[in-house]
């Protein structure tokens, strides 16, 4: 009995320890629950936050590289019309100083033409005036034969007027070939202004050429002349006679300056491309020419 009293006495004194653990338990376990739903709870929230840092990010990024691309494909399309403009100026800027050249060498062209008409036409104009010279010069040459023959007698009267006659021959085949010598510088000069190319100071050099070619005739016309004039009249042969040499050996020092100068004329040609051939004309001319001078002869000397 007492034994029975006892356990049930420790369990009056048991049970309030173990309704006591169990309600423990029971609370443990409630807490335990709580804080797991709440770390999952969090976790939840920190997921949600990462996947919503993570869009907003990535549409930051989106909208940046959009932003990029319209700002990059702007500049690229201003480039490629700040160079197409740039093209454009540089077209029409060439246009315009093609069409400026063009002009200035259609300009000079036709000036260089009107300078070439006008030269022809004095030229025609001389050559006329020499042509007729020449030929009072040798509708005369009877009437100079016969003064001559009353001076000097029918041999030497022949022999002066043979020899002058042939140094005038000379003189006048050098001239001729030299004017033939000038028009083939004229017409490279031609060709090569047609073709755009500027031939200004070889129009000017032959221009001087042949003013020194007509320079040439024009002396030989003077001595010509004098001649004449000699012979027909009554002055003394011998005196007069060394002024028409003189005048000859004039003729021979302008007939140098003109070889001279076409010569410098034809070198001119290289500079525009149109060099010419057969430039040893003027040379072997030139030098016969001025062996004539030594043909002629005082008539007291026959």
């Amino acid at each position: 009995m007492k034994k029975t009293l006892s356990i049930i006495g420790s369990l009056f004194l048991v049970a309030p320890l173990l309704v006591w653990a169990q309600a423990t338990t029971t609370i443990e376990s409630h807490g335990e629950m709580g804080v797991k739903s709440q770390i999952q709870q969090k976790r939840d929230e920190l997921r949600q936050n990462i996947q919503q840092t993570r869009d907003t990010f990535k549409q930051n990024v989106l909208q940046k590289r959009d932003a990029l691309k319209q700002e990059l494909q702007g500049k690229k399309e201003e480039l490629r019309t700040n160079i197409q403009t740039q093209k454009d100026e540089i077209k029409k800027t060439v246009a315009d100083h093609r069409d400026e050249m063009q002009a200035k060498r259609e300009e000079l062209k036709a000036k260089m033409q009107a300078a070439r008409d006008e030269m022809a036409k004095r030229r025609e104009a001389f050559q006329e005036e020499m042509k007729q010279k020449r030929e009072k010069f040798l509708e005369e040459a009877k009437k100079r034969k016969d003064e001559l023959k009353k001076k000097l007698g029918q041999d030497r009267a022949d022999k002066i007027e043979s020899v002058f006659q042939e140094m005038v021959k000379k003189f006048e085949t050098t001239l001729t070939r030299f004017n033939e010598y000038a028009q083939k510088i004229e017409d490279r000069i031609k060709k090569a202004s047609d073709a755009g190319k500027d031939a200004t100071t070889a129009q000017e050099k032959l221009t001087a050429a042949r003013t020194k070619v007509d320079d040439a005739q024009k002396s030989l016309e003077d001595a010509k002349a004098k001649y004449n004039s000699v012979v027909t009249s009554g002055q003394d042969l011998k005196v007069s006679f060394d002024k028409v040499k003189g005048l000859v050996q004039g003729v021979s020092e302008k007939v140098r300056l003109a070889q001279q100068a076409l010569v410098d004329a034809a070198n001119s040609l290289k500079g525009i491309g149109a060099s010419i051939e057969g430039g040893s004309t003027t040379n072997s001319t030139s030098t016969s020419a001025t062996n004539a001078t030594s043909s002629t002869t005082s008539p007291t000397s026959q």
